[in-house]
């Protein structure tokens, strides 16, 4: 720059990858031999998007395609603010022929998505899908999958399914008849309230009865005492030897 010009500098900062307060700089070199260095600060609030998705609607459910209904239909709403750009994602199934009609709808537009079965259909019910691509304006693609049921002229009937039997100590036990034992209900009767808590019951501990003791022997009266005493000086008088020479009464 000559002496006395000026110029704009642009500075372009990306806000992908930030979700909160920033705070950055760029500094300027330049050949000023008072400051050769310059820094512009800058700050900012980045806030993410509240939807990144692309905004368009499906129906829910799939395309079933039969030998009676060869042809099925699927519609796509652009419920955004900017127009929209379909296209299959990849190769069709063979015999399978697709149709999209509005393939950029605008804003508020619906787009068509019409298959139709050109071949002949097998015994047996097939599965398949078709993936579609959608752009935007200024946005990223995004991708989705249509399914596709081919209904089979003949198809097998579903497996029936049956519960398994459990087994106990080699008896088996059919779940159907099982049984359920549940406790006696408790009535109560119309003065009883159940919410007052009664204690429970104890058992009184058993007691014996002390056994009588031997009763005391009365003491003899003075008559008994008497004769009590005469009987036995008696038997003591004949169980002592006599003296010799005295004889008793009794031999006398």
């Amino acid at each position: 720059m000559a002496p006395g010009e000026s110029t704009v500098v642009e500075l372009i900062f990306k806000t992908r990858s930030y979700k909160t307060r920033i705070s950055k700089y760029a500094t300027i070199y330049s050949n000023d031999p008072v400051q050769s260095t310059d820094k512009i600060h800058l700050s900012a609030n980045v806030y993410a998007s509240t939807d990144t998705a692309l905004p368009f609607t499906l129906p829910p459910g799939n395309v079933s395609l039969s030998k009676d209904s060869k042809k099925g239909k699927i519609v796509l709403e652009n419920k955004g603010d900017s127009r929209l750009w379909i296209e299959p994602a990849g190769g069709l199934l063979e015999g399978l022929s697709l149709k999209v009609k509005n393939d950029d709808p605008k804003p508020g537009q619906k787009s068509e998505l019409r298959f139709e079965w050109k071949d002949d259909f097998e015994k047996e019910n097939v599965e398949r899908s078709v993936t579609f691509l959608v752009y935007g304006e200024g946005a990223d693609s995004t991708r989705f999958s249509v399914p596709i049921v081919l209904q089979g002229t003949d198809p097998a009937p579903p497996p029936k399914v049956t519960r398994p039997k459990r087994t106990t100590t080699g008896k088996s036990i059919d779940a159907k008849k099982r049984t359920v034992r549940r406790p006696a209900r408790r009535t109560t009767s119309a003065t009883e309230d159940p919410r007052v808590v009664k204690p429970a019951k104890t058992e009184k501990a058993e007691t014996t009865k002390p056994v009588d003791a031997e009763k005391p022997v009365p003491s003899p009266t003075a008559k008994e005492k008497l004769s009590l005493e005469k009987k036995t000086e008696e038997s003591k008088s004949k169980n002592s030897p006599q003296p010799a020479g005295i004889e008793s009464e009794e031999n006398q």
